[in-house]
């Protein structure tokens, strides 16, 4: 049975920067070497720039942001339905797939959800910013075809709204989750949803909150149903 690769947090100008790298062998996937990172698929948070449709509804495309560079998810045929209620300025988590073609770094889409809460942003930078350190040089990103879209931030500007993320981020939502995610991940096996409430000591409507968040960005999984298990 194939293994699922992990879906890496990363600055999108880190994935973008980084080379691909096409395997031969059947099972292995491709990838983009990311420092010492295979990426072969990926978990990302951005702000929605543009959006393309065709005529008959068999491909749609959204270009996302995370003020870093951009890059684009590509959706075909059935899976279109991933971006249909996507809109230009929502922000988006997303996971999927890391693909090439005709020399575009694009993202297959597993998961596209709308976030509605900023703070959500502002957390997934803190986490950046510990897992990979702060971002390097700001890539303009051309988009091939129809879209072409280059990041306005400055590196300067950049700085000082991670500052100011350090400084005015709620972490209660974050704290919650890890808490969560901490209980599951360390259970040998799998654990039930009621003794992960039990032990997080949360209201039952706010941990299953949480683990449906963490369910759909494919951080835990459901292998019967009650029960979670961390991937």
């Amino acid at each position: 049975m194939q293994q699922r690769q992990p879906a890496y947090k990363l600055w999108i100008s880190d994935l973008v920067n980084g080379t691909y790298v096409k395997q031969e062998g059947e099972w292995d996937p491709n990838y983009v070497q990311v420092l010492d990172k295979r990426v072969s698929r990926v978990n990302l948070i951005g702000t929605v720039v543009s959006k393309f449709d065709n005529e008959d509804g068999s491909y749609s495309t959204i270009t996302i942001d995370d003020s870093t560079s951009t890059i684009r998810l590509k959706a075909f045929r059935d899976d279109t339905v991933r971006l249909k209620n996507i809109k230009p300025s929502h922000m988006v988590l997303v996971i999927g797939k890391v693909r090439e073609y005709n020399a575009e770094l694009f993202i297959a889409p597993e998961v596209v959800k709308i976030l509605d809460n900023p703070n959500w942003e502002l957390a997934r930078k803190l986490e950046l910013i510990k897992i990979c350190g702060k971002p390097g040089k700001i890539v303009s990103t051309h988009i091939a075809s129809h879209e072409t879209y280059t990041s306005k931030v400055t590196p300067k500007q950049l700085e000082t709204s991670t500052e100011l993320v350090v400084e005015n981020v709620n972490v209660e939502e974050e704290n919650t989750r890890q808490k969560i995610y901490s209980v599951i991940s360390n259970t040998n096996g799998m654990i039930s949803i009621k003794e992960v409430t039990e032990k997080t000591s949360l209201p039952a409507h706010e941990a299953e909150e949480v683990i449906n968040e963490l369910l759909a960005e494919g951080e835990i999984f459901e292998p019967k149903p009650g029960f979670l298990k961390s991937i």
